[in-house]
């Protein structure tokens, strides 16, 4: 396949018939059209930068990696999946790519928002200032903005593959999944650099199926958020992830599929919500929630201590629901045909129909059962 040097704006969608190698091409640095403002440090698989375009002046965040040589053309293939799935994605919760460039040997990927920093840095930020309101405040929100933007992934035929606290970005008041099956795949393929990686895999958040069988299924995306949320909820109990971290240390592992008991305990005492984390968390994966689920009880029907949360663009998605809710329910809960269960299990399937139901309110459609690979189907 010839490569096409063209260039992109976030509105671009790359159809899933497009067979075309899509990037800009430089002979050398110096015809790079981005000047560097910032170093912002090493993601997945190389350096992060923020930089200006020369010309526009818009400002955007650039990741960047060299090429091993004899894969270049498998990573061109890779690059140009990925990213086509990438920029389908339409989420305030989800970064986007505006290009994608390669000069010799290396290739970059400019996108935005610039973050302030990663989960990771909010949650060692937050401890470090002794667990101030206002941060809490935002990272309570995130339970809601995260699940939302996991239950669209999911709805449109995408896994992240990849969910961690490295990988979803800070910026002000807002959280983005970022890197989705890029840094897993380009790890092994683009660089010699293992470090943290089993095969395309980040141990750590890793479910038991994906390490032993290199099984992967939209309840991977499920149990590696849930790890995401113990994280979360310990800062929320005024707790570090540092202290976190050294309580469930088994064999030199901090693996979470290996320390799921020293994760149970640290979770006590039991709250629905605290249970509904250890669900996502279960060591079989058809017994985890879906995404949708997560985001449904979060977001309207709650649980304890974390209990109907929305982040800003669910709002107006939501009004209507919500205002139909509590006038709904006590009829929903009369009629024979609604069986309402308290805690994890609040929301209602209609086994003979397609659409999700919440106590009687339509939401949107379940994703289809086949889930891609981050690939253009």
């Amino acid at each position: 396949m010839e490569s096409t040097i063209v260039s992109h704006d976030a509105s671009d969608v790359m159809p899933d018939s497009d067979t075309t190698e899509v990037f800009e091409e430089y002979a050398n640095i110096s015809q790079v059209p981005y000047e560097v403002l910032r170093f912002l440090g090493h993601g997945s698989f190389g350096c992060v930068e923020e930089v200006r375009h020369t010309s526009e002046g818009t400002v955007f965040a650039r990741k960047s990696a060299k090429i091993v040589a004899y894969k270049e053309a498998y990573i061109n293939d890779i690059v140009r999946r990925e990213v086509a799935a990438v920029r389908r994605l339409r989420h305030n919760h989800v970064i986007s790519i505006h290009s994608v460039y390669r000069e010799p040997r290396s290739i970059a990927f400019i996108f935005s928002p610039v973050a302030d920093g990663d989960l990771n840095w909010f949650l060692e930020r937050c401890a470090d200032e002794r667990f101030p309101d206002k941060l809490l405040s935002s990272l309570k929100l995130w339970f809601a903005c995260l699940s939302d933007a996991l239950a669209y992934i999911h709805s449109q035929k995408i896994r992240h593959k990849d969910i961690k606290p490295g990988n979803i970005l800070v910026r002000a008041e807002l959280v983005y999944y970022t890197d989705f099956g890029l840094a897993t795949d380009f790890r092994s393929e683009i660089t010699s650099c293992s470090d943290g990686y089993v095969s395309g895999k980040t141990p750590m958040y890793s479910p038991p199926e994906v390490i032993s069988e290199g099984k992967r299924s939209r309840s991977a995306d499920i149990f590696s958020l849930g790890c995401v949320f113990a994280e979360m909820a310990t800062l929320l109990d005024k707790r570090s992830v540092a202290e976190f971290y050294n309580y469930r240390v088994r064999d030199s592992s901090h693996a979470y599929h290996m320390t799921l008991d020293k994760v149970a305990e640290w979770l006590k005492p039991s709250t629905s919500f605290n249970n509904f984390i250890e669900q996502m968390l279960s060591t079989q994966h058809e017994k985890r929630p879906s995404a949708m689920r997560i985001r449904d009880i979060i977001s309207l029907g709650g649980v304890d201590g974390i209990s109907k949360l929305n982040c800003h663009h669910m709002e107006a998605d939501f009004k209507g629901l919500k205002a139909s809710f509590s006038s709904r329910l006590s009829r929903e809960r009369s009629t024979s045909t609604a069986e309402c269960v308290t805690g994890p299990s609040v929301g209602l399937e209609s086994p003979n129909r397609s659409t999700r139901h919440l106590f009687g309110i339509r939401l949107w459609k379940e994703p289809e059962p086949h889930i891609m690979d981050i690939a253009v189907e």
